[in-house]
């Protein structure tokens, strides 16, 4: 299987990569994640877009399964490093303090 081919890569903002099963056209997957900046916060955009002769033989449903909890694990692991920031600018981080992995 080929490997992934980064598209867009700008930090703070999209990654985006073309995915394939097999030669080109065949089944192709975009995969891709933007940031949205808003006051108190950060909106994460995820998705997908599929394209090839295999499409209509393939489940694309069931890759949706997998952005939930990843989603999920990766805004626990940023409101942790969030938390560890402040209490570090204030003085209040221990060396024992870390954030925990978060496995979806």
């Amino acid at each position: 299987m080929p490997r992934p081919r980064v598209l867009v890569a700008h930090p703070g903002r999209e990654l985006r990569w073309l995915g394939r099963l097999g030669l080109p056209r065949l089944f192709d997957g975009e995969h891709y994640f933007r940031l949205i900046p808003e006051a108190g916060g950060t909106w994460l955009i995820q998705g997908e877009r599929f394209h090839g002769l295999l499409l209509w033989a393939m489940d694309v449903q069931q890759f949706r399964a997998g952005f939930e909890p990843g989603n999920a694990a990766l805004k626990a692991r940023a409101e942790c490093s969030e938390r560890m920031q402040a209490q570090s600018e204030n003085g209040h981080l221990a060396l024992a303090d870390t954030c925990e992995r978060v496995s979806g």
